[in-house]
């Protein structure tokens, strides 16, 4: 790989895209601040887990890592600000019935303390992709059975990690009770029966709160929306009023994500890629992610995380790929996209109404509940320009960053309000962030 930091970081402080005065088409964006849905809990990627992920991350040089997690978590200047990363629950940590082996030099620990040292603010979400093995049928890593009567067992283990690695520094916010659930990976996995998802699951959220645990327990994380809701949480019976957020994976071939809106929880999109294909770092790939992230939020849904956050596989598995050989990184468009909200959209916001009257300009709005301030992601999908006008805000003017084929998180120019309308053009391919100032 050539040394492309210098490109990556290359954005002239200051000079900014400039709103242009006309477009091929023209549409309306109608913003409406009174109406408020779910609040926004993060924007990011895992860090890894058995294989991939961050390996090697460490053979990169102390100046290279440090300004490859600016690029990532920090919230200002041309930095990304993502606001949530995702970890593995390792089964090693239980090597036997009640015998727990921590290890705060594991890479993923380290990593993850490295992170939360820097940006506190950050916060995790963790699930297991199987449980100690002594709790499985094979007792080994890949396939098996969960054994039902060791669900308080996994429960107790759970409550461990996560005080261990809270202990540490490391802000575990979110735990879900077990990643793709169906079985049949070859990775490291476990098979469950909704049924026994179900006790178990609510035995965990059980002895969490029996603790007083500030750790909010999720269901299992399907590696589809359709089977998550449809085959996990309508037989979870006993749990499913209990559990505090659902978490769901998109590996499924419907165009939109699964309304989850029947359960009244709060829903995290945990990992999703496009991992069989060479990498596309094109503004394709960007705009494609972006409109599932539209589509995501729209659906009420409350965080969303790709895949790997950052790897050395130079495939499209993660956001950002770095090569420890030549000491550098790369950022490809989804990364700048997955920046374009979460620079705008921080935890605590609130989504608020949007709607555009052209189909190719998606557009998704939050609203900073203590300012009022109202940020917008606007996604255009189509080969042309499009000129909008944007009604529904209060400020004077709007400034933000703009990720398109020849841009890459450019900061765009303040575009004035006139008689509280704003006008602007919305490139071909691109995806726009807008705050009021």
């Amino acid at each position: 790989m050539k040394k492309i930091i210098g490109i990556c970081l290359a954005l002239v402080a200051g000079a900014g895209v400039r709103a242009q005065t006309s477009g091929g088409a023209t549409a309306s964006i109608a913003i409406d601040r009174s109406v408020t849905h779910q609040q926004i809990w993060g924007f990011g990627g895992a860090i890894g887990i058995s294989t991939g992920g961050v390996n090697n991350f460490d053979k990169l040089s102390p100046q290279t890592q440090d300004k490859m997690l600016d690029r990532m978590f920090l919230n200002s200047g041309d930095n990304l600000g993502y606001t949530m990363i995702r970890m593995p629950i390792k089964p090693g940590f239980s090597p036997g019935e009640g015998v727990y082996k921590w290890n705060p030099d594991d890479e993923q620990a380290q990593l993850a303390l490295a992170i939360q040292k820097r940006f506190p603010a950050l916060t995790v979400e963790a699930c297991p992709w199987s449980p100690p093995f002594y709790m499985k049928e094979n007792k080994q890593e890949i396939g098996g059975a969960f054994l039902p009567q060791y669900g308080q067992q996994l429960a107790e283990y759970l409550y461990q990690w996560s005080e261990t690695f809270r202990s540490y520094g490391v802000n575990i916010k979110y735990i879900a009770i077990q990643n793709e659930p169906g079985g049949g990976a070859k990775w490291t996995s476990c098979r469950y029966t909704p049924e026994i998802l179900d006790d178990v699951t609510s035995l965990t959220w059980d002895y969490f709160r029996s603790k007083h645990s500030p750790v909010m327990i999720g269901g299992p994380e399907g590696a589809g929306a359709p089977g998550t809701r449809d085959k996990y949480l309508a037989a979870m019976v006993k749990s499913r009023d209990k559990m505090d957020f659902i978490s769901t994976h998109y590996y499924h071939k419907t165009s939109g994500i699964v309304d989850f809106s029947e359960f009244h929880k709060p829903v995290i999109m945990t990992e999703v890629c496009d991992g069989k294909n060479p990498n596309d770092p094109s503004i394709k790939d960007g705009v494609k992610w972006a409109e599932q992230i539209n589509i995501t939020l729209n659906y009420n849904g409350n965080g969303y995380m790709y895949w790997w956050i950052a790897s050395d596989t130079g495939t499209n598995k993660s956001l950002l790929t770095f090569d420890a050989k030549d000491d550098s990184y790369f950022i490809n468009k989804r990364g700048y996209v997955m920046g374009q909200f979460s620079r705008f959209m921080r935890p605590g916001d609130v989504r608020v109404d949007a709607a555009s009257s052209d189909s190719d300009l998606l557009v998704t709005a939050t609203k900073n509940p203590a300012t009022g301030i109202t940020s917008m992601v606007v996604t255009n999908k189509s080969a042309n320009d499009i000129t909008a006008t944007i009604t529904g805000l209060s400020g004077k003017s709007l400034s933000g960053r703009l990720t398109s084929d020849t841009q890459s998180f450019a900061p765009i120019a303040p575009v004035k309000s006139s008689g509280g309308v704003f006008t602007f053009v919305f490139p071909a391919m691109s995806v726009t962030s807008l705050s009021e100032k």
